[in-house]
């Protein structure tokens, strides 16, 4: 994503104030799809976890998200708050669970085990779960084809 151009607006209301940022994610285009779905990604993590009013649309080839962060916020909310879900495949060979030999996998499951940040709770407790399954179906090797 490349930095975002932006523009703001005041709205008011009876309790308060909020600034309206207007941000051009260029890199977020309609197509290819690809680009399409990271821009809908974009939009339900900041409508979920920042800004519950974010609203976002495409004009010309970029996206444009409107939100009450604007673009410093925008990048420390994804570098530094942002809880992402976790998304595992424990059955997998590959997946770092099974002492395999794709070192990368192996470590990315023990940077997020030691990680103390709460951002990441979600993962621990998902590689937690993941690791009680593997050990009470008694799993030392990834399940091949019909035991998946």
């Amino acid at each position: 994503m490349t930095t975002p151009t932006t523009h703001t607006a005041t709205t008011h209301t009876a309790d308060e104030t909020t600034q309206l940022h207007t941000l051009r994610l260029r890199g977020c285009s309609p197509t290819p799809l690809a680009n399409y779905l990271k821009a809908l990604a974009i939009l339900r993590i900041v409508a979920e976890q920042a800004d519950p009013d974010a609203r976002g649309r495409w004009e010309e080839d970029d996206f444009i998200l409107e939100s009450r962060l604007d673009s410093e916020a925008l990048s420390v909310f994804f570098l530094h708050t942002y809880e992402p879900t976790p998304f595992l495949s424990s059955w997998n060979g590959n997946s770092g669970f099974y002492g395999s030999h794709y070192r990368s996998a192996i470590t990315a499951i023990a940077s997020l085990e030691e990680s103390a940040s709460s951002r990441f709770s979600e993962y621990r407790r998902a590689i937690t779960v993941s690791r009680e399954t593997i050990t009470l179906l008694n799993l030392e090797k990834s399940p091949k084809k019909d035991t998946k």
